[in-house]
């Protein structure tokens, strides 16, 4: 995987938006402080115009700064996320670029939405319960959802810092949920390795030959020999030439197990065998 290109679209929704979206957004009051911003950040501004006009070439030539043999067949472009980036208006310099995500919503409270960059996994929790707040749609039944959430989060309207045996309960729920659970996220990927490994044991003996690990990635996936060889010589531990389940588990299902299932390992970029 290989991102550092910039893009930009008028389109405020990505599958449903019209080129049109982005000029219906500008008014009297938003048009200077869009200018401001522009003006203030305007080696951004030159950045953006260059990458969405950067051609095929120059984005090969950029990447082989990073991977000198890369060749053009083996890399796809897929798009990736989008962003409406927030501009706020400004007393002293009119307009301002704000990083980082803002939860909005409307006057009535029955449209809520999460601008700017895409939070991560640590905070996404917290922001999708301030949206939940933010609705007012559900306001004549807030004691309903808060006993509702309570449940879902034992933490939820709770100090945990101040609040005695309250951390050790939020974690016991993690474990449980995350690790130790009959559905939890760990046991599923397990099992989902052991189908994975007993498909691809062609003759059911408990390990996998190089046979059978090439047999079965060239009919479900698009990787090279040399690829097969380098992720197989990565899994080998015990340099037996065969991959045991333990060498399995440890290795090849973390990297592939998810995406051999789906059939979506499409190109790969050449893999050494470190």
């Amino acid at each position: 995987f290989f991102g550092p290109f910039a893009g930009f679209s008028p389109a405020v929704f990505k599958l449903s938006g019209s080129p049109l979206d982005w000029i219906s957004t500008f008014n009297f009051s938003n048009i200077l402080p869009m200018a401001a911003m522009a003006v203030q950040n305007i080696d951004l501004v030159k950045y953006l115009v260059t990458e969405v006009f950067s051609s095929k070439d120059a984005q090969l030539a950029m990447l082989r700064t990073f991977v000198p043999d890369a060749k053009p067949e083996d890399w796809t472009m897929v798009w990736a996320g989008q962003r409406i980036q927030i501009v706020k208006p400004d007393p002293k310099v009119g307009g301002k670029l704000v990083f980082g995500t803002e939860v909005l919503s409307s006057a009535d409270g029955t449209i809520v939405g999460l601008l700017g960059a895409s939070p991560g996994a640590s905070v996404s929790p917290h922001i999708a319960i301030e949206v939940l707040n933010k609705f007012n749609s559900g306001a004549h039944n807030t004691l309903n959802w808060h006993i509702a959430l309570s449940q879902w989060i034992p933490s939820y309207g709770r100090d945990i810092n101040a609040e005695p045996g309250l951390y050790d309960q939020v974690m016991s729920q993690a474990k449980e949920t995350l690790l130790h659970g009959k559905t939890s996220g760990y046991r599923t990927g397990m099992s989902n390795a052991n189908h994975l490994f007993d498909r691809i044991d062609a003759d059911h003996d408990g390990v996998l030959t190089m046979s059978e690990i090439t047999a079965y990635l060239r009919k479900h996936t698009s990787m090279r020999k040399e690829q097969i060889q380098a992720l197989v010589s990565a899994m080998d531990v015990d340099k037996s030439g065969d991959i045991s389940r333990e060498e399995f588990d440890l290795g090849f299902s973390k990297l592939v197990a998810n995406l051999v299932r789906r059939g979506s390992i499409a190109h790969m970029p050449p893999m050494s065998g470190d």
